[in-house]
C-alpha cells in the first residue's frame, strides 16, 4: 500500500506490478488492494525522468467491492493518462490494466514522443480510437507494440503497421477481430513493417499460405513467432519454418492439423529454434502416446522448453545519443538501479 520513500527525480526505470502474469494461485480480492490510490499521479509527480514504467498487473476491481472503491478505483484508472507528462519515458507496460480507456492512451501517445515500447496486452476496453493516436504520433519512433487479446479491428491494426514500419515486435496474438486476411496484408507488402523480429499471429487462423508469406517476408530477421490454435497448419507449413534461419522460439500450441512427425521434423530440421510449445496440440492421425513417434516427439519438445516468462527482443539495450539505456526486463535491473 505504500510507496518507497527512495522515488524521486534520478529515478528512470520503475517496475511496480506482478512477477508473472501466469500465477495461478493467485488471490484476485487481495492483488485489487495491493495498489496504492493515486499511484500514476504519485510516480508523474515524483519521477518526472522515468524512461521504463512496468506496472504489469494494474487491478484495482475485485467482486462484491462497494459502489465508493469502485468509484475511486475507476479515478485510479482514468489517472494513467498523467503519464503523458513523462516526456523522456521510453517504455511502458500496462499489461492487463483492463478499464484503461482511449483518453489515457490518447494523451500518452501525445505527450511520451520518446516511447518506443507499450504494452497494451488485455486492455480490452481500448478502441480503435487509443490505436489510431499511437499510429499518429508514435509512427516515428515505435519498435515494440503488444496489443494481444484487445478489441481493435483490422482496418485500425493495418493503419499502424502502415504507419509504424519500424517496428521489431508486433503481437496481435488472440486480437478476436483480426484473421488470417491481416497477415496476407501484412506479408503484401515489403514496405510495411520489413523489420519484425517477433510476430504474434496466435488465434489468428493462419494456414500453410499465410506461414509461407512470413517466411518469404521475414527470411533475414524473424526470431519468434506465435501461430497457436492455428486449425488450418498442416505439416507443409511447419516445413516452411525450418527455411528461417534465425527463428529460435516458437508458440505452436493447440494445432489441430499437423501430425507428430511433421513437429518432430520441424523440431530436428531448424537449426536456430531452442524452444517449442506444442502443448494441446491434436495429432493426426491420432495415435496413442506409446506410440514410437509421439514419445519422439515428446523427446524432442522437452529439448526445447518454451517459457512465456522469457523477455524477448525488447530487452535489448539498445544505443542513444552516445551510451546504453536498458529498456526491460529483470536482467538489466541492477544496472538500472546503479544508475540512481
Amino acid at each position: 500500500q505504500l510507496l518507497p520513500v527512495w522515488l524521486g527525480p534520478a529515478l528512470q526505470y520503475l517496475e511496480a506490478g506482478w512477477l508473472s502474469e501466469f500465477d495461478d494461485s493467485r488471490d484476485w480480492e487481495a492483488w485489487a488492494r495491493v495498489f496504492p490510490r493515486r499511484l500514476f499521479h504519485t510516480i508523474c509527480k515524483k519521477c518526472p525522468n522515468l524512461t521504463v514504467l512496468r506496472v504489469p498487473g494494474y487491478t484495482l476491481l475485485a467482486r462484491g467491492m462497494a459502489a465508493s472503491d469502485y468509484t475511486a478505483a475507476m479515478v485510479d484508472y482514468r489517472g494513467i493518462s498523467e503519464v503523458g507528462n513523462l516526456a523522456r519515458l521510453r517504455r511502458l507496460d500496462l499489461c492487463c490494466a483492463m478499464p484503461v480507456g482511449d483518453e489515457a492512451i490518447c494523451r500518452i501517445a501525445r505527450g511520451c514522443t520518446r516511447l518506443r515500447s507499450i504494452n497494451l496486452r488485455c486492455c480490452g476496453e481500448l478502441t480503435d480510437r487509443a490505436l489510431l493516436a499511437i499510429a499518429q504520433h508514435l509512427q516515428s519512433v515505435l519498435v515494440h507494440i503488444n496489443i494481444s487479446c484487445c478489441e481493435f479491428s483490422d482496418g485500425a491494426v493495418r493503419s499502424l503497421a502502415s504507419s509504424c514500419r519500424g517496428l521489431k515486435t508486433l503481437d496481435l496474438c488472440y486480437c478476436q477481430r483480426l484473421g488470417p486476411g491481416f497477415i496476407r496484408f501484412l506479408c503484401g507488402d515489403p514496405a510495411i513493417c520489413p523489420r519484425l523480429r517477433m510476430l504474434g499471429a496466435g488465434g489468428l487462423e493462419v494456414g500453410d499460405d499465410e506461414v509461407e508469406g512470413i517466411c518469404r517476408k521475414y527470411h533475414a530477421t524473424l526470431v519468434h513467432l506465435g501461430i497457436g490454435s492455428a486449425r488450418r497448419l498442416t505439416d507443409a507449413g511447419l516445413a516452411s519454418l525450418t527455411r528461417l534461419p534465425k527463428l529460435r522460439k516458437l508458440s505452436a500450441h493447440q494445432l489441430s492439423g499437423v501430425s507428430a512427425r511433421g513437429l518432430i521434423e520441424l523440431c530436428k530440421g531448424s537449426a536456430s529454434l531452442i524452444c517449442v510449445d506444442a502443448e494441446g496440440c491434436v495429432l493426426q492421425p491420432p495415435c496413442k502416446p506409446e506410440h514410437p513417434d509421439n514419445v519422439r516427439l515428446e523427446a524432442c519438445l522437452a529439448e526445447k522448453k518454451y517459457s512465456y516468462e522469457d523477455s524477448d527482443s525488447e530487452t535489448d539495450v539498445e544505443k542513444e545519443h552516445g551510451r546504453h539505456e536498458p529498456l526491460s526486463g529483470w536482467a538489466h535491473l541492477p544496472e538500472a538501479i546503479q544508475m540512481l
